[in-house]
């Protein structure tokens, strides 16, 4: 890799050894401006939106309002909800559609189903001495756009399970919901619930094995243009997502593996487009920086590396994340994230659109750490002379190794050398 190496070197430069790099052609997407604040509070905790298309074409956006990130008491926290008709450009003020007095209303999700009605999933909260813990996870429909919803159904037979992501409908009478029990028991897992609307009949499905709690936790399922279900789960421990699939309409699903997909202890979106590709919004969490993904092979492999952002990195901000997202009638994505506070602080609902162009953004030769060693590692010659500067445009790509990854330099003053040390997972562009 030497000589590909020394073309990134600018004049006055010269390599001297170098390590663990590779050559790849990737994008650098742009930094996307295309965001709205939904739904600014001055001091509710706002957080765990859910996003969908309604059969108008409209948006609605749930999310849950309360004082806290997890509520101490059952009147701290509701379920709300907002519309907009201009494809997110301007939004509706929010309505309360859950308020149990007892519990924590949150973890909502939403989806229109094939005859518009709506339906939203959503658990109870409450600590409880000596554990925290979740009290039921329930689904409840609209057959008015979202504006009233009729009395809640309790999913599944176990306890202390929680949602996240949207229900999956098969048809007007069957709709599939994703759970998750991620304590310590023996039926900690994550499952979905076959719900049949006209009996209330219900089957639940462990798609992860019962009893280990890692993937257990907060998963999205879509259905692939095939017709297989594909399911993305969130780790307990590891900073990816799990993925799964299932032939059979969601009743067995084939062994777990690790995806290509971050997750840094949040949960994903993930959706089919109109093309039948399959789009996974996600967020890098330690660096506040959330992203979409595509896969044009029904999730066989997801092009993380070339992802676009959502929203840009901002490592300072406290709280911000679960994504969710649309595709829009005008072809356009749409994605919802909190960004937060607990009272008096308060926090806001962001809405982010992005292009499918984003997807095509232009190519650059890039030097790229490969894994294969601790460090990429390049050494480098200075000029003579008292003064020289040298810079690296650089950017991380998704790939990451156990902490640290990074970017660094070192510089030996004495025999006139400078390091370049690129951790896994970050790409340097160009050197000058």
């Amino acid at each position: 890799m030497s000589e590909a190496i020394a073309k990134y070197l600018p004049e006055g430069l010269t390599l001297l050894c170098s390590r663990g790099f590779s050559e790849k052609q990737l994008s650098r997407p742009e930094n996307n401006d295309r965001v709205v604040v939904a739904h600014g509070s001055p001091e509710h905790h706002v957080a765990f939106p859910g996003l969908c298309v309604t059969a108008d074409g409209e948006l609605f956006c749930v999310f849950r309002q309360g004082l806290t990130h997890a509520a101490d008491t059952g009147g701290d926290a509701r379920l709300v909800a907002m519309k907009s008709s201009d494809e997110g450009v301007s939004w509706t003020e929010p309505w309360v559609i859950q308020d149990d007095p007892e519990y924590d209303d949150r973890n909502s999700g939403a989806e229109t189903g094939p005859d518009g009605r709506i339906a939203v999933c959503w658990d109870k909260y409450l600590p409880v001495p000596g554990v925290e813990r979740h009290f039921g996870a329930y689904l409840a429909l609209s057959d008015d756009g979202g504006k009233t919803f009729g009395p809640a159904i309790t999913l599944g037979h176990i306890e202390n399970v929680h949602t996240r992501s949207r229900p999956l409908w098969v048809d007007d009478s069957h709709i599939i919901v994703p759970i998750s029990k991620s304590t310590g028991d023996a039926d900690a897992a994550s499952y979905v619930v076959h719900v049949d609307l006209d009996s209330g009949e219900q089957e639940m499905v462990a798609i992860s094995p019962p009893g280990d709690r890692g993937p257990a936790d907060e998963t999205a399922i879509t259905r692939n243009a095939d017709g297989r279900l594909v399911a993305l789960i969130r780790d307990c421990e590891i900073p990816w997502l799990w993925q799964t699939e299932s032939d059979d309409g969601g009743y067995t699903w084939a062994d777990l593996h690790i995806s290509a997909i971050p997750s840094q202890s949040t949960p994903c979106d993930l959706i089919r487009i109109a093309d039948g590709a399959l789009v996974c919004s996600f967020s890098f969490r330690q660096r506040r920086n959330e992203r979409l993904a595509i896969s044009r092979d029904g999730g066989a492999t997801w092009d993380v590396e070339n992802s676009m952002d959502v929203f840009a990195a901002t490592p300072e901000v406290v709280d911000r994340s679960y994504p969710a997202t649309v595709q829009m009638p005008s072809g356009n994505l749409g994605t919802a994230i909190y960004e937060t506070s607990a009272y008096p602080d308060g926090g806001r609902i962001y809405f982010i659109t992005n292009t499918m162009e984003q997807f095509s953004a232009p190519r650059d030769a890039c030097l790229c750490a490969d894994g294969t060693s601790e460090a990429a590692f390049v050494e480098m010659s200075v000029p003579e002379g008292p003064e020289w500067t040298v810079s690296a445009r650089y950017r991380f790509t998704g790939r990451f190794s156990p902490r640290p990854h990074k970017i660094g330099w070192r510089v030996i003053a004495g025999d006139n050398s400078l390091d370049l040390k690129l951790l896994h997972g970050h790409v340097a562009e160009a050197m000058g």
